[in-house]
């Protein structure tokens, strides 16, 4: 079974600029839609937003059936 390619992180190795924008608003359908509209990555704000465990990842699978990377920003210690 081969690993699936990364192909944000080639992008970024050849210099490629890579437009992502922020993700703090928790919710699952406005994940979807940011993910649809052409965004090569999304951050999950879980440091300065609203998102825990439970909602970061109802967003993540609705991020997956999008050409998309999805990316998650964490408070350190925020949730063990």
């Amino acid at each position: 079974m081969e690993l699936p390619v990364n192909v944000f992180k080639q992008a970024l190795r050849r210099g490629e600029t890579q437009i992502g924008l922020w993700v703090g608003l928790a919710d699952a359908y406005v994940a979807e839609l940011l993910a649809s509209v052409g965004f090569d990555c999304l951050v999950i704000d879980a440091e300065h937003s609203p998102n825990d465990p439970r909602s970061v990842l109802p967003q993540l699978q609705a991020m997956a059936a999008y050409p998309v990377h999805a990316m998650c920003v964490r408070c350190w210690g925020l949730w063990s």
